[in-house]
């Protein structure tokens, strides 16, 4: 049996919340390709397997009022107050009336239930919102337990009335139930499992609906099959997809992987092409395509369309090219390459290189140690698991450091950057930079770069630090609200929120050595 956690984690903006997950295992997805419609993206497991997919599955669920022994994800901090029982009780029955699933309600102190809620702390105000965890056994949902932030402010309106607090906790309770019943982040926009917390969204979206269908099959009907699609096989054999994974101053940004194979051009039929278990290179044809390779280090080749890529085992090679791509690596150390246009491109397991190009890119890493780039135009970045290496580069990028002690440079133009947990090392270098560093004792560089920079959350008390180079020197001043601002030049400061010139100590400041 494995465990993975999915931590939504977000961060505050004029139009919505970021979200970030950190899967540590395999993911595969799955997407409408008669219509494109529909998007969808899912683990790869569910209650009762994929051996039974689109069929109907009871889960039993109760409101935690103990911890097991070595819970998964920790313990629960506290039960759910009366309004928070309410909107989860309203959400499980929404999933209930989208598709075939069977939420059941076990007493609070069962030891045998399925899904369990209940409160944490997880990390401090407006950042993770709540975490889905969940142990599998191949492809079957073993437990899965969901825990909300006990430091947010939430209301607990049903959708169509006025809300008091920031964020819904009945719409927040839908999307970890998703994770739950086995649907991940989707990269549309459009979805209420898209990576963006959107308070215009108070309820599930046709894209949610559809992985919904498509795992436990549609309500009072009889579970559908996978629309038909033109299928290629490679070579010297075929066979269906593996049923796992398919869903001082900075260094040089990361170089570029080597040049694609020339997109071919085909009719723009949408097209299913299968790789075999040897090292196969893969070519889409010109449509939205589906390419999934096998267990050797394969090549697989996006075209012209909105293409869906799933490397599987091996150390593969993925390019999107032209198109609103969605790659997934899957097992072994791989190199996915966006291309043009707005991606997402998922690592997963591995020490993998992930670079989203031109557009305004989803990159996001795995489970192990990753080197991650955004590339031209606005870009979310999210380490996960494992220590990483970020880059936004150009644009106005967001990059979430995830689980593990990260490094995380922004590059140029306006960015966020986030280290999350683990002792991190974050870099705005160019343009107007917030940096917040999370738990742990986080190094806040400002050896280049410039802009007038802030620092949310400095406590040098919990071991954050400012990285000097050799020689650099700085001044304290005040800003109009009396916070105190690091001066570097007349065009470079830093601010550090809620604290004062006086509180400001020499021993905050190191000199870097790497």
């Amino acid at each position: 049996m494995q465990y993975a956690p999915c931590f939504c984690a977000l961060c505050s903006g004029p139009s919505g919340r970021f979200q970030s997950d950190a899967e540590t295992s395999d993911r595969t997805s799955s997407a409408d390709l008669s219509t494109g419609s529909s998007s969808y993206s899912a683990y790869g497991w569910r209650w009762g397997g994929m051996s039974d997919v689109g069929k109907t599955a009871q889960v039993t669920w109760s409101f935690a009022t103990s911890n097991y022994s070595n819970q998964p994800g920790g313990d629960y901090d506290a039960t759910l107050t009366a309004d928070q029982k309410a909107a989860t009780r309203a959400a499980l029955a929404r999933w209930e009336e989208v598709c075939r699933i069977d939420f059941v309600e076990a007493s609070e102190d069962s030891a045998s239930v399925d899904l369990r809620f209940g409160v944490d702390a997880l990390d401090g105000q407006n950042k993770t919102l709540a975490q889905c965890s969940y142990v599998y056994n191949g492809t079957d949902f073993v437990r899965a337990f969901i825990r909300f932030d006990s430091a947010e402010s939430w209301n607990y309106t049903i959708p169509g009335t006025e809300a008091s607090g920031r964020y819904s906790f009945y719409t927040v309770a839908l999307h970890e139930i998703g994770h739950a019943i086995g649907l991940s982040h989707n990269g549309s926009a459009s979805s209420l499992m898209a990576p963006i917390y959107n308070s215009s969204f108070s309820d599930l979206q046709s894209d949610d609906i559809a992985g919904g269908v498509y795992l436990y099959g549609a309500p009072d009907t009889m579970p559908g099959t996978a629309p038909s699609v033109p299928v290629t096989t490679v070579s010297n054999g075929g066979g269906s997809p593996p049923p796992s994974s398919p869903p001082p101053s900075p260094p040089p940004p990361l170089p570029l992987p080597p040049s694609p194979l020339p997109p071919v051009p085909e009719p723009d039929a949408p097209t299913r092409v299968i790789g075999t278990d040897d090292a196969d290179t893969v070519q889409g044809k010109g449509g939205a395509d589906t390419i999934l390779g096998g267990d050797g280090a394969d090549t697989l080749c996006g075209a012209g369309g909105a293409d869906l890529a799933y490397g599987n085992a091996g150390n593969d090679a993925l390019f999107g090219n032209a198109g609103a791509d969605q790659l997934y690596g899957g097992r072994g150390d791989d190199v996915l390459f966006g291309g043009r246009d707005d991606d997402l491109l998922s690592g997963d397991d591995g020490s993998d290189v992930v670079v989203g190009d031109a557009g305004d890119d989803t990159v996001a890493g795995g489970g192990d140690s990753d080197a991650l780039s955004g590339g031209e135009g606005n870009d979310l970045v999210f380490g996960n698991a494992g220590q990483d290496l970020l880059f936004g580069n150009a644009g106005t990028d967001t990059l979430f450091g995830g689980s593990g002690d990260d490094t995380l440079f922004g590059g140029a133009g306006d960015d966020a950057l986030f280290g999350n947990l683990g002792n991190d090392r974050l870099a705005g270098d160019a343009g107007n930079d917030t940096l917040t560093g999370g738990a742990g004792a986080d190094v806040f560089v400002f050896s280049t770069g410039g802009g007038a920079d802030r620092i949310t959350d400095f406590t040098g008390g919990d071991g954050d630090r400012i990285g000097l180079t050799p020689g650099q020197a700085y001044s304290v001043a005040a800003n109009g609200a009396g916070e105190a601002v690091i001066v570097f030049s007349d065009t470079h400061t830093v601010t550090l929120a809620g604290l004062r010139p006086d509180q400001v100590k020499s021993d905050w400041f190191a000199i870097l050595t790497v």
